[in-house]
């Protein structure tokens, strides 16, 4: 019995996950305490079935999809959380320490 090749398979263009990553991060740059804390509350709110961010937030409805998977809502949260923690660290860092 003969065994035919394998078919060639032609790679398909994949965007970088780093492009991906900067694409929302890029949306959260600047923002001070209380811009972030309402851009997590935002997204924690469309992870629990509301609406999706608004502008100029809206890129993080790529993870609406997320939603019915209650285990992944802190992946999508950890980000915007550890940002948070470095700001507080940072706020109650002692200067020249």
């Amino acid at each position: 019995m003969a065994v035919s090749p394998p078919s060639p398979i032609t790679p398909r263009p994949v965007s970088s996950p780093k492009h991906r990553r900067r694409s929302w991060a890029r949306e959260a740059k600047g923002l001070d305490r209380a811009g972030l804390l309402a851009l997590r509350e935002s997204v924690a709110a469309m992870l629990e079935g509301g609406p999706i961010p608004s502008p100029p937030f809206q890129a993080y409805g790529a993870f609406n999809g997320v939603a019915e998977h209650k285990g992944r809502h802190v992946c999508v949260l950890l980000p915007l959380e550890a940002a948070l923690e470095a700001m507080t660290v940072l706020e109650t860092a002692k200067p020249g320490a």
